[in-house]
């Protein structure tokens, strides 16, 4: 994956200031789409997704806490490490290529917990499951390829299926 220090730290700040705007706390950040992997355009927008977690005490509540936090207008989503979890169980393949693809883990502060989240995904790691859930997403792919009006969105289309 193709990460320049600009979008790294574009990435990470976004990512802490919306832990810091709900009150919990960052754990890492992840890059994807277009421009973490070479076919982006001028105007393609940065993916950005993040793993956050809340203090122990939070979880203790009979109130449904919200699992994602999204920016309002940029492409930047985390996901409360309860759901992160719920979806490596299930060999989710978008958690897998991220817990894989993190920039930076060397000196990062949660090191270890990366470390410990892959050797966790390794044991729970489903291939069957993931190829099932790649397929139906390469699947939806080329459906958006069949409606897409302009070239560069059918391009990007069959590149992500590509992908997957």
């Amino acid at each position: 994956m193709n990460v320049n220090e600009e979008m790294l730290r574009f990435a990470i700040d976004n990512a802490k200031a919306l832990c810091e705007e709900h009150g919990v706390n960052f754990l890492f950040v992840s890059t994807g789409g277009s421009r973490a992997y070479g076919y982006n355009e001028k105007d393609s927008d940065q993916d950005v997704t993040f793993v956050f977690y809340r203090n122990p005490l939070d979880y203790f509540t009979i109130s449904e806490l919200p699992t994602t936090i999204k920016h309002p207008t940029l492409d930047i989503k985390g996901y409360d490490i309860s759901k992160y979890l719920g979806i490596m169980a299930k060999s989710g393949w978008n958690v897998m290529e991220m817990l894989y693809t993190i920039p930076g883990t060397s000196g990062n502060q949660h090191e270890n917990i990366i470390q410990d989240l892959r050797l966790l995904a390794s044991k729970c790691f489903c291939p069957e499951k993931t190829a099932h859930a790649m397929a139906g997403g390469a699947t939806t792919c080329f459906e958006r390829f069949d409606k897409a009006q302009d070239t560069r969105e059918r391009v990007k289309q069959l590149l992500s299926a590509a992908r997957l």
